[in-house]
């Protein structure tokens, strides 16, 4: 009988998937895969060095930065010596068999800047004391003289990063020189965050956008511009965005305003659209959006306050024209400009997985209640409390045991920020609430309210997993069940 014989390495493309995989979970772990041998090796270091400045401290960032000057052509070392008096060779160091800059997939400029800057500081520290260098090194760890030399693509030397995939910039500064060599060395781009305008020219950003041929999501926070083209340029990207968000981003209030998002309105292949704590978003901006329709779009998120002019029925026309494919609402708004939204969400969207909602009154968790009854797939439910004067809230909040009979067995997870109740009503609500859910938030820091979820833990067989407050909070306490 025949007998086959085991293949003496698994094939790269396996090896890369595996090595994926792993490193989502613990990149580092991948180090000792590079000494198994060549295949392990390349495979490994694929994975290593697609985002590099992540995996390594801000110290050990700067060797970094020694081995990527390698690849640097004779031509550029000699002209950032000679014009800038930068000297970037390393007579210890070979360059690497691996080209471990064409492995690039992932730059964040802030990252890549402070390297350099302890590239720098570790160039200085044998060198005899310089007033003048120390202020200039001052300032520029302050970030009032950016140095746009610490960037990589500096004089096109680094063609083999055509790959890249993700871009990230931030900074009090402009991006003009930036967001230029990368149109003229990347158009593959597929993930870009960009953060603070700060006198960049629209149509820098106009043509980075356009110079992409695969731009799948964009991020822009903290931007002001009234250039009526800036946003018309994403409708270059109509067959390949996915997400789009705006975060603090003030837009123009001009006569132009109501097309300014006719570019983003041909987006429809968006699955993601957020807004969040945007200067005037209202309903003459979002009109464009109202007529368009999204049939892929899963996610829609507005966080934002609404003095005048507010969409509400921009908003209900663009959540009706997703024709039930929504699967997570994020709204962060004053609910009472919004007459019928928990309705309308609850009649076009049943197969709804996530629901983020600020509540003010009664009443509108009541209508949540309602919403119950058709969203029974329901697997995450945050519930903010938007506290005003005189607030008309009796307390305890009895709604709260109502809510717990409507709650779908499918929940897996149930925060409620801001909302006052008992520990007897925090019981009363637990007895009756499925017995599906993993993961608890609340405001209330007496060991009443954990032992009631101790109890209801023990009631369905589970057992806490962890418990303690929320990171980043104003005091929450989360309880985290298996």
């Amino acid at each position: 009988m025949e007998t086959t014989q085991a293949a003496p390495h698994l094939p790269p493309e396996t090896l890369v998937e595996i090595f994926s995989s792993v490193g989502e979970y613990n990149i580092k772990s991948l180090y000792s895969c590079l000494l198994v041998n060549k295949f392990w090796c390349e495979s490994a270091a694929l994975m290593l060095w697609k985002r590099p400045f992540e995996v390594t401290s801000l110290r050990a960032s700067a060797k970094l930065v020694s081995i990527y000057f390698l690849f640097f052509s004779k031509e550029t070392k000699a002209k950032l010596l000679n014009v800038d008096g930068i000297d970037v060779s390393h007579p210890t160091l070979q360059q690497p068999k691996i080209n471990y800059l064409a492995y690039l997939r992932h730059i964040d400029f802030n990252m890549v800047y402070r390297a350099v800057r302890m590239w720098v500081s570790y160039q200085t520290l044998n060198e005899p004391f310089n007033l003048e260098l120390k202020k200039k090194q001052n300032k520029q760890s302050n970030h009032e003289e950016p140095d746009y030399k610490s960037w990589p693509y500096y004089s096109g030397t680094c063609n083999s990063t055509y790959e890249l995939r993700e871009f990230v910039c931030g900074g009090q500064f402009s991006k003009d020189y930036i967001l230029q060599k990368l149109s003229e060395l990347c158009n593959e781009i597929e993930i870009v965050s960009i953060y603070d305008s700060c006198g960049t020219s629209p149509q820098t950003l106009i043509d980075f956008i356009k110079a992409q041929m695969r731009l799948k999501q964009i991020t822009l926070t903290n931007w002001q511009t009234d250039s009526f083209s800036t946003l018309s340029s994403i409708s270059t990207q109509v067959r390949t965005f996915r997400q789009i968000e705006f975060i603090r981003c003030s837009f123009p209030t001009t006569e132009n305003s109501a097309r300014f998002f006719n570019g983003l309105a041909k987006c429809s292949n968006l699955q993601v659209l957020k807004f969040e704590n945007c200067n005037n978003l209202n309903a003459t901006l979002m009109k464009p959006l109202a007529k368009a329709e999204f049939p892929n779009l899963k996610t829609l998120s507005i966080d934002n306050d609404f003095n005048k002019d507010t969409p509400s029925m921009e908003l209900k026309s663009i959540i009706e024209n997703c024709k039930e494919t929504l699967k997570e609402i994020i709204l962060r708004i004053n609910l009472s400009f919004y007459a019928d939204m928990l309705e309308t969400i609850a009649k076009f969207c049943p197969g709804l997985l996530k629901l983020s909602i600020t509540i003010e009154r009664d009443t509108e968790m009541q209508q949540l209640i309602t919403l119950f009854s058709s969203c029974k797939e329901m697997i995450e439910l945050i519930i903010h409390r938007r506290h005003i004067l005189f607030d008309p809230w009796f307390y305890p909040c009895k709604s709260l045991v109502k809510l717990g009979g409507v709650i779908p067995s499918s929940l897996r997870r149930l925060e409620l920020i801001g909302i006052e109740f008992d520990h007897l009503t925090w019981n009363e609500f637990l007895n009756i609430c499925p017995g599906s859910i993993n993961y608890f938030v609340f405001d209330h820091h007496n060991t009443n309210y954990v032992k009631h979820v101790e109890n209801y833990a023990m009631r369905h067989n589970k057992v806490i997993r962890a418990k303690g407050t929320v990171e980043h909070s104003t005091g929450q306490m989360f309880v985290e069940l298996r």
